[in-house]
């Protein structure tokens, strides 16, 4: 199953960091908006859990947030390999957005 990881340096410390991402939804809109049905959305502590079926199949993407960078890692079926370098570059460009 291809993974993506996109690693977001920011310095605007883990409690800013977290209000910010818990205060948008832009992951799973964009899915959503790629006609994704969104089928769990959780947070967890600093980590954000979302699974979402596109095309018939599962996405997962996992958002953990710590002092001065969040993670993101997303499972890709091999089904969806062709969309990986855009949900990378979307992914990155709007968690880059949030941290700045």
């Amino acid at each position: 199953m291809p993974k993506i990881n996109i690693c977001i340096p920011h310095t605007l410390g883990r409690e800013v960091a977290l209000e910010r991402l818990r205060g948008k939804r832009q992951a799973a809109e964009g899915f959503e908006q790629a006609g994704g049905k969104i089928l769990e959305e959780a947070w967890n502590d600093d980590c954000y859990h979302l699974l979402v079926e596109v095309m018939g199949s599962h996405v997962t993407l996992d958002i953990v947030v710590a002092d001065a960078e969040a993670t993101a890692s997303v499972n890709l079926p091999f089904t969806l390999v062709f969309i990986q370098g855009m949900v990378r570059n979307k992914l990155e460009t709007e968690l880059k957005a949030l941290l700045s």
